[in-house]
């Protein structure tokens, strides 16, 4: 892959919502990380409400003069553990957190979790 487009393509799906088929809300944490020459490493683990299971994977990011000139990834999007919920997109509705509905029925806002999935740090 070649260019400033393709990678953004490929990048852009972070932001979609996971009932779009995108990763919106997932979290990649540092497990090691090196630096050798010009080439950084680091090795991280993926984890979001929407995934089974966490996922591990590396990245090597090769610079020069402060600027990245290639990246090498394990990532494998289609290696995903998504949990069935996730898959559905009804099950991922935005719930009002007014105290009653239309029938007069009281109601809890929908749980942390949801609310948190909800959020979109893309937009």
């Amino acid at each position: 892959m070649k260019g400033r487009a393709a990678i953004g393509d490929l990048f852009a799906g972070f932001c979609k919502e996971p009932k779009d088929g995108g990763l919106n809300g997932i979290q990649f944490a540092v497990e090691h990380s090196t630096t050798i020459e010009n080439t950084f490493a680091t090795q991280w683990v993926a984890t979001a409400p929407f995934l089974a299971e966490p996922y591990k994977g590396s990245d090597a990011y090769i610079t020069h003069d402060g600027f990245m000139q290639a990246m090498v990834t394990t990532f494998d999007g289609s290696a995903l553990k998504m949990k069935k919920w996730a898959l559905r997109p009804s099950s991922i509705v935005r719930h009002s957190t007014s105290s009653s509905d239309v029938r007069g029925v009281k109601r809890k806002p929908p749980p942390t979790i949801l609310r948190w999935l909800l959020h979109s740090p893309c937009s």
